[in-house]
């Protein structure tokens, strides 16, 4: 063990600058600097979520990758958009063991190129998804875009975990 005080204590400041610089980017739950389409859409949407009342979203793998694929759905679906076959996002969550308590999803497509994070942000605020930002039960979100032949796609999915995972069936 060091004797020396001063050592001792430039340790101990030191610890503690990391210790609360650790803290800071944990409560963020994201960084906040993005150079992505899907992290400034993440962005945009966490600002409207905390500008409500509602504590910092954590991002969170699960829900970024089911974001990703119902994207790229909706940029390339198989037999059209309307008739996709695509499979329930609950259940995409729970495959990937995230089973919800509470969940919203919002989604945007714009055909033209002129998608943006703003423009699916202006669309969800206008419509119904509007509620998914001041839900305080929402602690997790993800975004994601995906561009594609010129088209453009946004999906946000909020939600919380805590869902009761399906019981394995029963053999007799």
């Amino acid at each position: 063990m060091d004797r020396n005080p001063c050592r001792t204590r430039q340790h101990l400041t030191r610890a503690a600058t990391v210790a609360a610089a650790a803290a800071a980017v944990a409560a963020l739950g994201a960084p906040t600097a993005s150079a992505s389409p899907s992290g400034d859409l993440w962005n945009l949407a966490n600002s409207k979520h905390v500008s409500a009342g509602c504590a910092p979203y954590a991002d969170n793998p699960a829900l970024g990758n089911t974001a990703l694929d119902i994207a790229k759905t909706m940029v390339n679906p198989p037999g059209g958009i309307l008739g996709n076959g695509r499979v329930p996002t609950d259940s995409m969550l729970a495959d990937r063991g995230y089973f919800v308590t509470v969940w919203g999803e919002a989604d945007y497509i714009n055909s033209d190129s002129a998608g943006s994070p703003q423009a699916a942000m202006d669309f969800w605020l206008a419509n119904g998804t509007r509620d998914i930002f001041p839900n305080c039960a929402m602690k997790d979100m993800a975004t994601a875009v995906w561009i594609q032949n010129g088209k453009w796609a946004a999906v946000l999915l909020a939600g919380s975990p805590g869902g009761t995972p399906p019981q394995p069936p029963v053999v007799h």
